[in-house]
């Protein structure tokens, strides 16, 4: 970790960690987020090869972006990565509960996804990230929808506001949860209207 200086406007917080991108292999290997997956996987009712396209496809995307972001204030850094994953993997759990065998894997996928991106807003509403030079230095501001942390820094600080700014939120929640579908994904939802409709309902 690298000692930095500098101040958001919005913010009451001194930012004093940099923090390294970590890859989603790494993220995933963590215990806590190693099981979730593997109850996500067996829940899925899926082939190993559409568990990969959808799922995988979208957990790979949510670690691109979210891996260092808070999700409200006070949290740790990190704690949106995992507190949606979790959530994901319980709104599974009492879907598939009574109907292990005639689970429809669609809207399982649905409300999964949906649930892990109910707080994505939080990258824009909870905190500002810059990312950062390798000495730890700020150089520019974050913007979620322009791409994945991943992509774009190898060094962030996150900065929490000093109140969330939740004027958008709606808005970006939605905006952000389309960013971060990956394509064969969001079409399996959109092909059909009611779960489309039932995932923009779930993202609120």
């Amino acid at each position: 970790f690298v000692s930095v200086e500098h101040k958001h406007q919005d913010s009451n917080h001194e930012p004093s960690m940099t923090y390294g991108i970590l890859s989603s292999r790494l993220l995933f290997q963590e215990p806590l987020i190693a099981h979730a997956l593997e109850q996500i996987k067996s829940a899925s009712h899926l082939s190993e090869a559409l568990f990969e396209l959808h799922y995988m496809g979208l957990l790979e995307r949510y670690a691109h972006w979210v891996q260092g972001a808070i999700s409200h204030d006070g949290a740790v850094i990190g704690s949106l990565f995992k507190e949606g994953i979790i959530h994901a993997l319980l709104v599974m759990r009492v879907c598939c509960e009574g109907h292990k065998s005639d689970v429809d894997e669609r809207l399982l996928f649905t409300l999964f996804s949906a649930t892990l991106l109910q707080n994505i807003a939080a990258l824009m509403t909870q905190q500002c990230i810059f990312i950062c030079d390798p000495d730890g230095k700020p150089l520019t501001r974050w913007n979620p929808l322009g791409g994945s942390l991943s992509d774009k820094a190898e060094r962030y600080c996150v900065i929490p506001y000093a109140a969330p700014r939740t004027l958008f939120a709606s808005e970006y929640t939605v905006l952000l949860a389309k960013t971060l579908m990956p394509e064969a994904a969001f079409d399996w939802i959109s092909d059909d209207e009611q779960h489309l409709e039932l995932w923009l309902t779930a993202l609120m």
